[in-house]
């Protein structure tokens, strides 16, 4: 007669100390690739922020300030410190256009007294300069090469799978604070 086992459930602290296992494995894999990734880029005088905006606009085309925000997951105010910084070293120009109702997003959309849609009648747009053109076309394929090098042990299968949950893990950026913010406070009561 055979003997059937039974898996036995993780406990609570084995599955916290999982937990926190993953944590420090990504951690320290995310300050690694940064590490190597700042060391091309300061080469080149860029900062990672820096580089990141001059890539998003090189790959999308001219941004709002807030589209660039939302794009990069910054804050307004830092994203702008960030494009200021790149424009004092002539690689991006902000412009202050008229916009008419076809180039406005329906969200991005003022409401009147009356509830109607109104449009703004000029609107911030981050565009790259000829000189950012040229840094970011020679900057974005050496640091492409740089990161293929470092995700080389990686299959294909596995890289589509570290990018998914990767997306997952920060997906509910609001709901995750909550349940960080939960967490601590438990841990603060001495509750599981």
């Amino acid at each position: 007669m055979a003997i059937m086992r039974t898996r036995q459930r993780p406990s609570q602290e084995q599955r916290r100390m999982r937990a926190w296992d993953t944590y420090v494995d990504l951690a320290d894999a995310v300050d690694w690739m940064r590490e190597r990734l700042r060391m091309a880029l300061d080469m080149f005088g860029l900062s990672m922020e820096e580089f990141r905006l001059l890539a998003l606009i090189y790959l999308k085309g001219p941004l709002t300030l807030r589209d660039a925000s939302e794009e990069r997951r910054r804050d307004r105010k830092n994203m702008y410190q960030t494009v200021r910084r790149a424009e004092e070293f002539g690689w991006v120009r902000w412009e202050v256009k008229r916009v008419g109702p076809g180039e406005v997003k329906a969200g991005r959309l003022r409401k009147d007294r009356r509830g109607g849609n109104t449009y703004p009648p000029r609107m911030g747009v981050v565009k790259l300069t000829e000189d950012g053109e040229t840094l970011i076309g020679t900057v974005l394929p050496r640091q492409q090469r740089v990161a293929e090098a470092m995700l080389r042990p990686l299959d294909g299968r596995e890289r589509v799978t570290l990018s998914v949950i990767c997306r997952k893990l920060r997906q509910e950026e609001v709901v995750g604070r909550l349940t960080v913010a939960a967490a601590l406070i438990r841990a603060e009561r001495g509750e599981g």
